[in-house]
């Protein structure tokens, strides 16, 4: 089975927004990341544990999400959609990862979570462990 078939839409936010904007979306759609994307364009990912490690350095909510995200798909880990589960599943495992956007050619098109897997491991050739 392929990752876009089970990838779901991503929840962006602008690279623009606050981080207090950014907690307050994952908040209300309880969810613990967002993928930072203007126009399907993805610039990088960006988690509820990234925001409570600058609330311990700073109390600045107002700061731009881009000061904490993971910054873009060349330092973030994204995989293609035509990758299978059991390459989404041992590159989660390799990076100790629960998330991974979905791109192709910079293009956001959708996300794929540990949970996801897990749903669809009947469909995973190997055994994998999270």
């Amino acid at each position: 089975m392929q990752v876009k078939e089970i990838m779901k839409k991503a929840i962006t936010i602008s690279k623009k927004a606050t981080i207090k904007e950014s907690a307050t979306i994952m908040s209300k759609q309880e969810i613990g990341s967002l993928v930072v994307a203007e126009k399907n364009i993805f610039f990088g990912i960006v988690t509820g544990h990234d925001i409570i490690k600058h609330i311990a350095k700073s109390n600045n909510l107002n700061e731009k999400i881009n000061k904490i995200m993971s910054k873009n798909a060349v330092t973030t880990v994204t995989i293609n959609p035509e990758a299978t589960l059991e390459e989404a599943a041992s590159l989660m495992h390799e990076q100790k990862i629960r998330r991974l956007p979905v791109v192709e050619k910079n293009r956001l098109l959708g996300i794929i979570t540990a949970a996801d897997i897990v749903e669809n491991a009947d469909s995973i050739d190997a055994p994998f462990f999270f």
